[in-house]
């Protein structure tokens, strides 16, 4: 509900744009510019949680990347790309999605823990996924909307960071974790794309 709300308004005031005064278009152009923000992780999990809010952000026509150089053996750094509205709906839904995995993750080792998380991260993201397939359907012209703002962020981050490579995260074998990080996730108010498999980051000595 969270992501529809936030995604439904934008395009609804773009769509009123299209019959408004040159003033208000320009107010909105400026507000569709492609913006970059930079993150840090740090603690527990946080490789685990970088990947979370990577997948919430690609979910909601954005761009990231891991800054690997620009770490330390306590931080995860990353850069993020989009509009103002896009990344602050991200920002919302990750700092909610991250609340209700630090209440419900279960007890266990690090390896179960981890699955988990894994588990977690796929759960919501299928939701947000499907609740943006429903959106594109519902919506007029949301499809491209949303593709297209996507594509400008991704453009966006390449002119940034030209040298980036496509990583494969490694999953853990723990099932039973998984499953349960994904029923937890999938209780997240708002499509399978193994975002969370995958991971935009500069190759080493880059």
């Amino acid at each position: 509900m969270a992501y529809r709300l936030m995604m439904k308004y934008d395009l609804d005031v773009r769509t009123l744009s299209e019959s408004d005064a040159a003033s208000q278009n320009s107010s909105l152009a400026s507000d569709n510019a492609v913006q970059r923000r930079r993150y840090e992780t740090t603690g527990p999990y946080r490789v685990r949680r970088y990947i979370l809010r990577y997948d919430i952000t690609d979910a909601l026509s954005c761009a990231m990347f891991r800054a690997k150089r620009e770490e330390d053996t306590d931080t995860v750094v990353c850069y993020a790309f989009g509009t103002s509205s896009d990344l602050d709906a991200a920002e919302t839904l990750y700092a909610a999605a991250e609340l209700l995995a630090l209440r419900t993750i279960p007890w266990g080792d690090r390896g179960y823990r981890t699955a988990w998380w894994q588990g977690f991260t796929d759960g919501l993201c299928e939701k947000l996924r499907k609740e943006r397939r429903s959106l594109e359907r519902t919506e007029r012209g949301a499809a491209l909307v949303l593709r297209e703002r996507e594509d400008r962020a991704r453009e966006d981050m390449l002119k940034f960071e030209p040298n980036l490579v496509w990583r494969r995260q490694g999953l853990s074998s723990s099932t039973d974790a998984f499953d349960a990080g994904r029923r937890a996730g999938s209780r997240f108010s708002s499509g399978r794309r193994d975002v969370g498999s995958t991971s935009l980051a500069l190759p080493p000595g880059a």
